[in-house]
């Protein structure tokens, strides 16, 4: 996904935009820990797959960006 994500920030970046969003840069105010049982349950997902979206499959959260 990474790859793909890549090339189509910029016609996503534009869409938002003719939409009416702002895109902004966050930065935050202070670092975060991380939590033991979410560590426990990011390395289970390694072993078994991440869950995309929520438990969604992931043809509900991707979008294809076409010429």
């Amino acid at each position: 996904f990474q790859h793909g994500t890549s090339l189509a920030v910029p016609q996503l970046l534009a869409e938002l935009k003719a939409g009416g969003y702002k895109i902004v840069h966050l930065v935050p105010k202070n670092s975060l820990d991380s939590m033991a049982q979410y560590d426990d349950i990011l390395a289970k997902d390694k072993v078994t797959g991440p869950v995309t979206g929520g438990g969604r499959p992931t043809s509900s959260v991707v979008k294809t960006i076409g010429e």
